[in-house]
């Protein structure tokens, strides 16, 4: 998760070299700084009683546990987080949840049914485009990635990671409020008898 300036990456099983290798080959600036983080298995269990007690419980998130072996608390959204926006609860759990701790966010948490199956992935779709005030950039990289091939996507626009409300589609026209900010583009896959599928591309950061 975003701390300030700081991207908190679990390094458990990468050195911090290791991870600043993998941050740069998906192109992320040096003004993200990684730092290594081990929490305890207590602290992890106070996080998720924290989110346990909390408003967020029942509604927008249906499913926390705390991962010892990836040194995390993993959290499950709900398929409908009722009256809750993702801007509520990424402010909700970093006020509920020492910053010590990283967070994994998953999206969508359902009981999936008996024949569910999941897609494969190889590869990852990427924003392609100038990323100047104005443009035009669009989701490139997506077809051939996922296996079955989905019957169809959806589309958020992110910046700096918070949804932007009326961006939906395949494409977006940068605005002004963009500039200086971080841009990447969560794709979420559908077909049926396919559990849907969301990976969020790498940031780019918008220039002029």
């Amino acid at each position: 998760y975003i701390d300030g300036d700081v991207l908190v990456v679990n390094t458990v099983k990468r050195s911090v070299v290791e991870a600043n290798k993998v941050l740069a080959s998906i192109g992320v600036k040096n003004n993200i700084t990684v730092r290594k983080v081990t929490v305890s298995a207590a602290e992890l269990r106070a996080a998720m009683d924290a989110v346990v007690k909390s408003p967020l419980w029942g509604s927008a998130i249906r499913m926390v546990a705390p991962s010892e072996a990836s040194n995390s608390l993993m959290v499950w959204l709900a398929e409908k987080p009722g009256k809750f926006t993702e801007a509520d609860i990424a402010k909700t759990l970093d006020k509920l949840v020492d910053k010590r701790v990283p967070i994994i966010v998953f999206e969508e948490y359902a009981a999936e049914p008996s024949n569910t199956q999941r897609f494969t992935i190889k590869g990852a779709p990427y924003i392609s485009g100038t990323m100047n005030v104005g443009k035009t950039i669009e989701v490139a990289g997506r077809i051939g990635v996922f296996n079955p091939a989905p019957t169809s996507w959806r589309y958020q626009w992110l910046r700096n990671g918070t949804p932007i409300s009326d961006a939906k589609g395949r494409t977006y026209t940068i605005r002004k409020a963009d500039l200086h900010k971080n841009i990447s583009v969560r794709v979420t896959t559908i077909r049926d008898a396919y559990q849907n599928r969301t990976i969020t591309t790498a940031s780019r950061e918008v220039v002029k």
